[in-house]
């Protein structure tokens, strides 16, 4: 009987062991780098000990991965003992002991520890870094095969980087101590600078119909009835049909010609871009190319639209008008409540007589998912197309409950 309760004990403290270093290690690779380096700085040893085994990989993974297959070789070997003093064959161990160690050895502590990363990754980091001090010659052993496998797979040796969710979170503290506009403003536009990246000309673009244009027929007469009305930096001129552009009329440079000069003769070929090409792309060309405005071509060569400079920079820092009746009416709505994460775009769109979309998105929590890439946590605020999303409540599959909010 004394060898049953202690088989039994054994067993289920090796489940307990593994849990914990498979927690400890998945709170590392997931815990905030930006916080990370603030405790750093402020000298804490919790902190710092962790920096040290994240900045090598070999002594973090190590520890963990010779603890994690030692304790799984001795919980698997008391299982057997077990069923053996209580009679039962010793090849049936495997089925109970699959279950226990996925559930409470991987499962559990894998979410807990994306869920709650920096408190238990600082927890637990004096026990971790101690026996990975215990460990250093097996580990120094382990790494030195780790290189030499390497130089055969020709692997380069990877640098610390930032990804953009920490890249933003560093924008974001620093708000805190500011006032409630300068946190909204700050963190809007570092939202908008990270999902400018995925829109294309198309997603941004002035609809041609919006746009004054004059006849490649038409003289400087014309012209100047045409800004009589209401001035504008430049004027688009087409051939024949209005998706026909074929030259930009910049009235700053037509001050000279005579009034029944046609002013054509006077304008700038104009520049062409895709209606499938990337904002940020067409950015870097504004930079080289000496333009201020862009003409959008759909698929078959048609003019569709307009891009400029300004309009890009008023993108990022939202003091560009929506032309867009479907965008223009969300700026209209106010909305404060506490929704369901499982609720549809295509529902909330109706109800609130708004337009908002992204990527496949189709339900609350699919949209929270693909803006912020990594696993939402509770409280945790989302500014996206003039909405402020807080996290209220999450489950295992995503956002259970946010609050909704207008920007304006």
């Amino acid at each position: 009987m004394n060898s049953t309760i202690f088989f039994l004990f054994l067993a289920l403290i090796c489940v307990f062991l593994e849990s914990f270093f498979s927690m400890f290690e998945m709170a590392c690779v997931s815990i905030n780098k930006v916080r990370l380096q603030y405790f750093v700085s402020k000298n804490n040893k919790r902190a710092i000990w962790t920096q040290k085994l994240l900045n090598k990989p070999s002594f973090l993974f190590g520890t963990t991965l010779i603890a994690v297959n030692t304790v799984m070789q001795i919980g698997s070997e008391a299982a057997r003992r077990f069923y053996e003093s209580i009679n039962l064959s010793p090849d049936f161990a495997p089925l109970s002991q699959i279950i226990i160690v996925l559930i409470f050895g991987e499962l559990a502590p894998l979410f807990a520890a994306r869920r709650h990363p920096e408190h238990i990754a600082l927890l637990f980091v004096p026990i971790v870094y101690l026996i990975s001090k215990i460990l250093t010659p097996f580990i120094w052993i382990v790494d030195k095969v780790s290189k030499i496998s390497n130089l055969f797979f020709g692997k380069s040796e990877t640098t610390f980087f930032l990804t953009k969710e920490e890249l933003q979170k560093a924008f974001e503290e620093p708000s805190k101590k500011g006032t409630s506009f300068e946190k909204e403003s700050i963190n809007d536009i570092v939202s908008k600078i990270f999902t400018l990246k995925d829109k294309i000309a198309k997603n941004i673009l002035l609809p041609i119909d919006s746009i004054k244009m004059i006849d490649s027929n038409s003289n400087f007469t014309t012209l100047m009835s045409s800004l009589s009305i209401n001035y504008v930096s430049y004027i688009p001129i087409y051939h024949k049909n209005k998706n026909n552009i074929v030259a930009i009329a910049y009235p700053k440079n037509l001050l000279n010609i005579q009034e029944k000069e046609k002013v054509i003769n006077y304008s700038k070929p104009p520049w062409f871009v895709l209606e499938n090409t990337k904002v940020v792309d067409i950015l870097k060309q504004f930079r080289t190319n000496n333009q201020t405005i862009a003409v959008v071509l759909n698929s078959k060569g048609a003019s569709i639209g307009f891009i400029t400079l300004d309009q890009i920079i008023d993108e990022i820092f939202g003091q560009y008008p929506k032309y867009q009746e479907k965008k223009s009416q969300a700026s209209k709505v106010f909305i404060e409540m506490t929704l369901n994460g499982d609720m549809t775009l295509i529902e909330f769109n109706k109800v609130f007589n708004v337009y908002l979309h992204y990527k496949k998105a189709k339900t609350l929590s699919d949209l929270i998912s693909y803006i912020i890439v990594h696993p939402p946590s509770e409280g945790e605020v989302i500014h996206f197309e003039g909405f402020e999303f807080s996290i209220i409540e999450i489950s295992l599959l995503g956002v259970k409950k946010l609050k909704v909010k207008t920007l304006n």
